[in-house]
């Protein structure tokens, strides 16, 4: 009897922690609800929440104010919320967050344009880069002196190393001068 309960009470307890089990891995309304109200934010409708093509992030599409639409990515595990543009480079740098947004009706297309109109083209020639080629590129935007890209880096380095995803790293200075010199090393000792 105590095998059997010890047995039960192992199976809850993986199915319902965050980020294990089957119901961890998609994010729903409701977690993405919580998550912003840990952060303080309430005048958020939530409108959807589709899967990137990068294992582990979802694309979340809110109305803001009742008004303003946007969107972001949150990790299965709601822990990290990272803004801005998803941007698929294989495709000519199509910005995925927009083209799924229109496709699902999260936005609207805005009249005379098309989808084709929505991309990006970022130069990554002699950028750092980790990870296999053919996989998902993730571009970040990087100061060495930044704690918050460091934590962003060291989640997603991992994912480089198992070939999930091709980590290109591109310098982006605010920390002054100590943080250009780090960044300048660095690039030296990449080459």
């Amino acid at each position: 009897m105590r095998k059997v309960l010890l047995w039960v009470v192992t199976v809850a307890i993986l199915l319902l922690a965050p980020g294990m089990g089957q119901g961890a891995s998609k994010i729903n309304t409701a977690t993405v609800t919580q998550a912003l109200k840990q952060l303080g934010v309430s005048n958020v409708e939530v409108l959807g929440v589709e899967p990137s093509p990068i294992k582990g992030l979802w694309m979340v599409y809110v109305k803001v104010g009742g008004k303003r639409l946007g969107a972001f990515l949150l990790s299965s595990d709601s822990r990290y919320l990272i803004t801005g543009k998803l941007l698929d480079l294989s495709a000519g740098g199509k910005d995925l967050t927009f083209a799924t947004g229109i496709e699902k009706g999260y936005f609207p297309l805005p009249q005379g344009k098309s989808l084709k109109e929505s991309t990006v083209d970022i130069n990554t020639t002699g950028s750092p880069a980790f990870g296999p080629a053919k996989a998902p590129k993730v571009i970040v935007y990087f100061d060495p002196l930044c704690p918050y890209c460091l934590r962003e880096l060291k989640e997603l380095k991992p994912m480089a190393d198992e070939g999930k995803i091709l980590l290109v790293l591109k310098y982006f200075i605010v920390h002054g001068e100590e943080a250009r010199t780090l960044a300048r090393g660095a690039l030296c000792l990449y080459q």
